[in-house]
């Protein structure tokens, strides 16, 4: 995040860890490790591709389409 202009170079990930999450007592998360997620066909996003792949994609002109909106935001 510092080499993408995110953070300033002097941030100190550790600590903006320490403070970016709150640790509440009794909870944890062992209820997250026993859900079950369903998976939904067609669901998985696609990973982007080569240049030409995703050019197609942009250039396909279908308003609703996942990756467009993805790349376009």
């Amino acid at each position: 995040m510092i080499q993408a202009g995110m953070l300033g170079p002097e941030t100190d990930p550790a600590e903006l860890a320490k403070r970016a999450f709150v640790h509440l007592d009794s909870v944890t998360d062992e209820w997250i490790e026993k859900t079950e997620v369903k998976k939904v066909a067609g669901g998985q996003i696609l990973l982007l591709r080569d240049a030409t792949t995703v050019a197609s994609v942009i250039e396909s002109k279908v308003d609703d389409f996942c990756c467009l909106r993805l790349m376009t935001n």
